[in-house]
């Protein structure tokens, strides 16, 4: 590879509609609250539908605005390698932060009991985890298409001409306060506070430009949609681990932080395409 920095790629306008973010924003909002509202009836398969729509809704813009609708939304194999980093990257960001909380003493080892009280084997424990992370990662890859079409596919690259970090800032910013007022954050609720708030826009943003950059370097959406159901399926290790969630918060915010400063002094973030 080239050490020129080469020029962000974007198959869509430098300078998009400024109707086309609130249009974005609206026709993801409006529809998902429509779901929260039904979600006391519909439980689970209403949370399962929420994440298909940032990806729906995207088709939809790309659709009405001409910019076709499957076509060039990222959906191929890519580079095959990266699927790897883009599996063990959230593994390791979730186990260094648990065990990060462990060492220290903030956290403890407990394991939740059995439905008749007993206490649940540490295998069957393990077990659970690994099926999270391999086998219910493949119909899972299905959701985290939903949602990575929608923010790293479409609303990331729509605001790349406002500069990378910008962009990164303003797209961790939605994507954080879609989920946090949905109630669909991984390893614990956070209650309404200023430091919950902050981290969470600070993981978010952190989050979104490892998932920018497995798009980038692989090539596919499915890429950083396989990363990040790995992030979430990784959150069942909470189950297992008694530790406040601003710990494990502040503590993957870190480690999130020094990968994003790896990859902006190796210099991929300079280097980033977005094709969409």
């Amino acid at each position: 590879m080239s050490n020129e920095v080469r020029e962000t790629t974007l198959a869509v306008p430098k300078r998009p509609h400024p109707l086309l973010l609130p249009s974005y924003l609206l026709l993801l909002f409006l529809p998902s609250y429509l779901v929260l509202l039904l979600g006391g009836a519909l439980g689970t398969p209403a949370r399962l539908a929420l994440m298909l729509l940032p990806g729906a809704m995207a088709l939809l813009l790309r659709r009405i605005t001409g910019w076709g609708g499957w076509q060039g939304a990222g959906l191929r194999h890519g580079k095959i390698h990266y699927y790897v980093w883009a599996w063990l990257i959230p593994v390791a960001v979730t186990g260094l932060s648990f065990g990060m909380a462990l060492l220290p003493g903030w956290g403890a080892w407990e394991l939740p009991p059995l439905a008749d009280g007993s206490r649940s084997a540490e295998l069957s424990f393990l077990a659970e985890a690994l099926a999270g992370l391999t086998i219910f990662l493949v119909p899972g890859l299905i959701l985290g298409l939903g949602e990575e079409l929608g923010w790293r596919g479409y609303l990331l690259p729509r605001l790349w001409h406002l500069g990378p970090w910008l962009a990164f800032i303003l797209v961790g910013l939605i994507w954080w306060l879609w989920h946090w007022s949905l109630g669909i954050l991984p390893f614990g609720d956070y209650r309404i506070s200023i430091l919950a708030i902050l981290l969470g826009i600070v993981n978010a943003t952190l989050l979104g430009i490892v998932l920018a950059w497995l798009y980038s370097a692989s090539g596919s959406v499915i890429t950083p949609a396989l990363a990040y159901m790995a992030y979430q399926n990784s959150a069942t290790v909470s189950q297992a681990v008694k530790v406040s969630p601003y710990i494990i918060a502040s503590l993957t915010a870190l480690i999130l932080a020094g990968i994003v400063l790896a990859l902006a002094l190796r210099g991929e973030i300079r280097r980033m395409e977005l094709k969409s």
